[in-house]
């Protein structure tokens, strides 16, 4: 028979509800604007169920402001890219996330930017539109 490894001292016990915990982590991980799939594929997080291209799905779209300028981020799931519409016109067509907006006001003025994005799959728009997420920009 196999003979047993001897351990010299018994691990240390894990607090309950790390499998809660961990899941917690994976989450705040996976909706992070840098997180990529390939970054979520070395964490061992990445799920391929929710990787399909269905074309009910519609981009997760987030805005920020990052050096003066809208920055919206987004996970492609498996799509090859997002178009992005800037006030109701396509604005451009995102094959990796973020994506800055560089396009601002008029220097002084303030403006209210609306955008919604769908996924692009073959050159073809697939999805449903993504709910429209809005940001004050400054121009410079």
């Amino acid at each position: 028979p196999p003979v047993a490894p001897a351990i010299e001292a018994m691990p240390a016990l894990v607090k309950p509800g790390i499998q809660a915990r961990f899941a917690q982590k994976a989450n705040k991980a996976k909706a992070a604007a840098g997180a990529t799939d390939t970054i979520l594929k070395a964490l061992g997080i990445f799920s391929q169920s929710s990787s399909t291209t269905n074309p009910a799905d519609s981009p997760d779209l987030k805005v920020s402001i990052h050096a003066g300028y809208p920055e919206l981020s987004f996970h492609l799931y498996g799509y090859q890219a997002v178009n992005i519409y800037k006030d109701g016109k396509l604005c451009k067509t995102a094959h990796s996330s973020p994506y800055k907006d560089k396009d601002l006001p008029a220097a002084g003025t303030t403006a209210l930017v609306k955008y919604k994005a769908i996924y692009l799959d073959h050159d073809e728009e697939t999805g449903t539109m993504s709910p429209e997420v809005s940001i004050a920009v400054e121009g410079k």
